[in-house]
């Protein structure tokens, strides 16, 4: 038996790099960086629908297949992942 993973790629929004991560996503656009330091940004969710998605300062971004598949806290992203080493 053979054990797989889904292989994500993380950035962390560190309150100042919120059109790098909208950037890096590739299926969303760049809203604005609210006062609370919090990240809005536009997802494409296909057929011309755009969603909004709110980022908190710290928390890490995941993508799969160049489209955001989630965020996780600082706190939790060292006990939920593992970095493989030299990515």
């Amino acid at each position: 038996m053979a054990v797989v993973v889904q292989c994500y790629e993380s950035m962390q929004f560190t309150g100042t790099n919120g059109p790098a991560v909208a950037e890096w996503l590739g299926n969303t656009t760049y809203d604005h960086t609210a006062e609370d330091g919090s990240l809005h940004m536009l997802m494409d969710g296909g057929e011309g629908n755009l969603y909004p998605v709110r980022v908190s300062s710290g928390y890490w971004v995941l993508r799969y297949d160049n489209r955001l598949e989630g965020m996780v806290s600082a706190e939790d992203y060292p006990t939920w992942y593992y970095e493989l080493p030299g990515t």
